[in-house]
């Protein structure tokens, strides 16, 4: 099941997509895996084992009723991470909860992100946060909520924001349509004067955040050098751009994207 399935994303072993053979739900192989321009299958998990919240082992988050959600964390390679978020409580208990700025302190700390100001987006909800997990006092506002039903889960993108000469700022979410967002980046995103340069491994949604951008104003988005259509979605201080990758004609390499502002 999904709910499984998106907990070993986050990890760095094998991972189980069935026991019956035949049986493997396409819907839920497609987002732990992705299909590179040469045809190969790529395994998208995270490069590194992943870590509980202190309280994982409270009795209280398996109890029935209304509460908090089981808590698990990832470190992306290439920087920041993600923070996952399951009800496991019993019966038809729910999960009213919410992204914590210690949450984010967990995969932001110790050289693993370039910036102090990060991007935080929900699969669920498809929303997006800005956060400088370096204010005194810092926190995620406006509260970025965590409501789950019995045996739902949400996993939160936590991407560090890049500044181009522009004065544009950019976070790269990674693909969107899997679990683990950031595990298809082939390097880190790179910024030159007012471009920005990101290498995907395989192919789906690539989603990038960029704030301070002017109205009206969109960016010229290239893949392989071929200018392609592109998905804007206003957000919190900014707007969502999905771009969408396709596997052609077999070739060697990444999908190269660029955006110039």
């Amino acid at each position: 099941a999904a709910f499984h399935a998106a907990l070993r994303s986050l990890g760095a072993g094998p991972v189980t997509i069935t026991d019956v053979p035949g049986k493997t739900d396409p819907l839920i192989l497609n987002k732990l895996v992705g299909a590179s321009k040469s045809g190969d299958t790529v395994a998208l998990q995270a490069s590194s084992s992943p870590f509980g919240s202190k309280d994982v082992f409270d009795p209280a988050l398996i109890q029935g009723g209304t509460g908090k959600a089981l808590r698990v964390f990832s470190k992306a390679a290439l920087g920041g991470g993600l923070l996952g978020y399951w009800n496991i409580r019993s019966g038809d208990g729910q999960v009213e909860d919410q992204v914590s700025i210690s949450d984010v302190l967990q995969v932001t700390t110790k050289g693993s992100t370039s910036t102090s100001r990060v991007a935080l987006f929900s699969q669920k909800s498809k929303q997006v946060r800005i956060v400088n997990v370096a204010e005194p006092g810092a926190a995620v506002e406006p509260s970025l909520p965590i409501e789950l039903g019995a045996f739902e889960f949400d996993l939160v993108t936590v991407a560090p924001i890049l500044s181009l000469r522009t004065g544009v700022e950019v976070a790269v979410l990674g693909l969107v349509d899997k679990f683990n967002t950031l595990a298809g980046l082939a390097s880190p995103p790179a910024v030159q004067g007012g471009a920005l340069e990101v290498a995907v491994k395989p192919a789906g949604e690539l989603a990038v955040w960029i704030g301070g951008i002017k109205d009206g104003s969109e960016p010229k988005v290239t893949v392989d050098g071929k200018e392609v259509k592109v998905t804007a979605q206003a957000g919190q201080d900014g707007r969502l751009v999905t771009v969408p990758l396709k596997v052609g004609a077999k070739q060697e390499g990444n999908f190269i994207v660029h955006f110039v502002f």
